[in-house]
């Protein structure tokens, strides 16, 4: 990196800390005065989410705590926010059961923490994750980059770091955090396999790993975009390797969702908040209402990024600006786009606007690698 780099960094460094700052104190200032004031400011404080409550009352129930004296335990817990823990969450509404009852792997990693923390060790996959994502920076630079941009790596680092955005979603008792990991860990892997040395262990290793996304929340329209993805750019480097990663990252995640079809009845996902289908006639028509819906959510969900943190909503659009007029999109800016649009098609799925960005957090991560690679392909 030439000195006139570095001194750029180095001035961008207070404007970097102005952002974080700025975006924080208006995150807690627009939840303290939205509708649900003081509950979103108790639950950003305590850590909990009224969708944690699932995962929680399935991990107890796994250690083989009985019902009543789990969801005792987690009253206890979620009084201080003054949310009302009902024994709704015990046997809730077949559309929300379908939805939930799929995601094992969060409660299952949490079994071993909540046995001898108790409730307090949801938090322990959280806070890992959490730790893992605002390093990827540092990792992506010194895997794919060689060290190429050491400084401002640690600023992106910090400000991932410093983010509302990032500590209100990932840091709470909830999949977020673990999902987001997983996804921005196979864009690695699948990086790895495409710009450096392959490895057979890469044969299982990936489609694993796109398992345990789908095993964490409905990730498979992130999945399966990012091997396409990879498989278009690999096979004219290496077609065996890029069709038997394809095939069985295929036959994991069929695999696993003719088991949960069969055996959780989760096959119509595209509801709203109440169980409503979107379109209300035909699943053509939900698809079609997904679409249409996509400009009116993308501007809604940028428009709270930005109230709730402007740093995070710079560095997406930083990234976004730098993608998308290339004649020539690189394989980390092609898995940027499609996560970024996957985050906005799972937010219609969901049917809540005002999600302040939630199901695409992982396209924060991939933004900084975006970044990163263009930084240094300026400076190098």
């Amino acid at each position: 990196m030439n000195i006139m780099s570095k001194q750029l960094i180095l001035k961008g460094l207070p404007l970097f800390s102005i952002l974080c700052t700025i975006g924080t104190l208006i995150g807690f200032a627009v939840d303290r005065v939205s509708g649900r004031a003081i509950s979103n400011f108790q639950f950003f404080k305590q850590g909990l989410t009224p969708d944690g409550i699932h995962y929680e009352l399935r991990a107890l129930r796994f250690i083989g705590i009985n019902d009543y004296e789990a969801l005792s335990s987690i009253r206890a817990q979620y009084e201080p926010t003054g949310f009302s823990v009902t024994e709704y969450f015990l046997n809730p509404e077949s559309w929300e059961a379908a939805l939930v009852d799929p995601r094992l792997l969060f409660p299952l990693l949490s079994v071993i923490f909540v046995k001898f923390l108790g409730l307090a060790g949801f938090f322990i996959i959280p806070m890992a994750c959490f730790a893992l994502l605002v390093l990827s920076p540092l990792y992506f630079n010194y895997k794919f980059l060689d060290n190429g941009q050491k400084q401002f790596s640690f600023v992106l680092v910090i400000l991932l770091m410093s983010s509302f955005y990032n500590k209100f979603n990932i840091l709470a008792n909830t999949t977020d955090g673990l999902s987001a990991f997983l996804i921005v860990f196979l864009t690695l892997l699948l990086m790895k396999n495409y710009y450096k040395r392959e490895s057979r262990w890469d044969y299982f290793l990936i489609p694993f790993f796109c398992l345990l996304a789908c095993m964490t929340r409905q990730n498979e329209i992130y999945v399966s975009g990012l091997v396409i993805i990879f498989f278009l750019n690999k096979f004219s480097k290496d077609r065996k390797v890029a069709t038997v990663i394809a095939l069985n990252s295929f036959i994991f995640v069929s695999s696993w969702l003719i088991f949960s079809f069969a055996r959780y009845k989760n096959y119509a996902i595209i509801t709203n908040s109440s169980g409503q289908e979107l379109g209300g006639s035909s699943l053509i028509n939900d698809i079609i209402g997904l679409f249409l819906k996509f400009p009116q959510t993308l501007s809604i969900e940028f428009f709270q990024l930005f109230v709730r943190d402007i740093g995070v909503f710079m560095l997406l659009i930083i990234a976004i600006l730098v993608s998308f007029p290339l004649k020539r999109i690189t394989l980390v800016q092609q898995f940027f786009a499609w996560i970024l649009f996957s985050g906005i098609i799972l937010t219609s799925l969901n049917g809540s606007f005002g999600s302040g960005f939630r199901y695409a957090i992982p396209s924060i991560f991939i933004a900084t690698f975006v970044i990163l690679e263009n930084w240094n392909k300026q400076n190098v």
